[in-house]
């Protein structure tokens, strides 16, 4: 039913992803301190043009190679392993810094998905409004984009 439930966590698997490993840790403060030297995306409302768009992808796209690695047993993003070890601080913390919700392990279910599973509703709604909310953020910044393509399209 749930991989992560059912495996014992081995910290030494982790070491190469520094936000997984101190998510394993339980190091709430040295998370913390990663976090916050990543860089932060821009709000949407301030999302006007084509170019300001692309940065924000290539800002996004760093945010995600550290959140969202899934190189390690079960390809377990930091959020599913957090589901597993039932932390509601951090799963408050990587949902501050947009990890993404909706990816899949091994066994194809996302976090949101194992923690309903687990009944920990605290973290469930954690999990719920870090997807609407970076769902709609992700709309946004690419609404400029939108516009452009749909403005060049000639009237059919």
């Amino acid at each position: 039913m749930l991989s992560s439930s059912l495996v014992a966590i081995r910290i030494e698997d982790y070491k190469h992803s520094p936000v997984h490993y101190v998510v394993a840790l339980g190091d709430h403060t040295t998370l913390s301190r990663l976090l916050s030297s990543l860089p932060s995306l821009a709000n949407p409302s301030q999302i006007h043009t084509e170019l300001d768009l692309l940065a924000q992808e290539r800002v996004a796209d760093h945010i995600s190679s550290i959140l969202d690695r899934h190189d390690v047993p079960h390809l377990e993003t930091p959020l599913h392993l957090n589901v597993c070890l039932n932390d509601s601080f951090t799963t408050r913390t990587l949902a501050t810094v947009s990890a993404d919700v909706s990816l899949q392990n091994a066994s194809g279910w996302n976090p949101l998905q194992e923690v309903v599973c687990c009944r920990n509703f605290e973290i469930a709604l954690t999990l719920l409004h870090l997807h609407h909310h970076s769902a709609w953020s992700k709309w946004c910044r690419k609404l400029p984009r939108l516009v452009v393509v749909l403005r060049r399209m000639r009237d059919f």
